[in-house]
């Protein structure tokens, strides 16, 4: 079975293309970095009172891997929701999506869904409890239209604690398309 391996880091600048993928920028290792010390091409999915209170910064660990850091202490209600940039899929298509994530408490993956012309309901997340460790999360998601609309492309959501200090690296997407799955179910 074909596989579309997307790496995503921090950056959204270089586009990691294997087999015969849709032109996708992700940076999963996040190596472009901003004048500001934040990855480039992730933004804070919140209003801009909120987004003032939350830090994040880019260093590298121990094995020369970038690791974002993600302070949200003074955010006491809120989540902190990293949404990265498009990836084009359509309905049928499978996400599979890892990352290490420190944290104490709950971490989200998610999307949001766009048709050609209009926002469309987000795919409900999945959440894992991590007890502030480093933890390598999974999840797989698949990809659907609504009533009304084709989805066309959805954006990626990490969402973080309020009230924390979490850490997110190697963050890693794999779109298997709804032609590859049909093959590999028909074998």
């Amino acid at each position: 079975m074909k596989k579309t391996l997307l790496t995503l880091g921090f950056a959204f600048a270089s586009a990691i293309v294997l087999h015969a993928a849709p032109v996708t920028h992700l940076d999963g290792d996040f190596t472009k970095i901003g004048k500001d010390g934040r990855p480039v091409q992730w933004r804070l999915n919140m209003g801009p009172k909120m987004a003032k209170l939350v830090k994040i910064s880019v260093a590298k660990d121990e094995k020369g891997v970038n690791v974002v850091t993600v302070d949200t202490k003074a955010t006491p209600k809120n989540s902190a929701p990293l949404m990265g940039s498009a990836i084009k899929c359509k309905a049928g298509d499978k996400i599979i999506v890892s990352a290490d994530v420190k944290t104490a408490g709950s971490f989200s993956f998610g999307f949001y869904r766009y048709s050609a012309k209009a926002l469309m309901k987000s795919i409900p997340a999945k959440s894992f409890r991590i007890m502030n460790r480093k933890t390598t999360v999974k999840a797989e998601f698949i990809m659907k239209d609504d009533a009304k609309l084709k989805l066309d492309r959805v954006t990626p959501v990490l969402n973080l604690p309020a009230n924390k200090v979490s850490s997110i690296s190697n963050v890693k997407y794999e779109l298997i398309t709804a032609e590859e799955l049909a093959k590999s179910a028909a074998k």
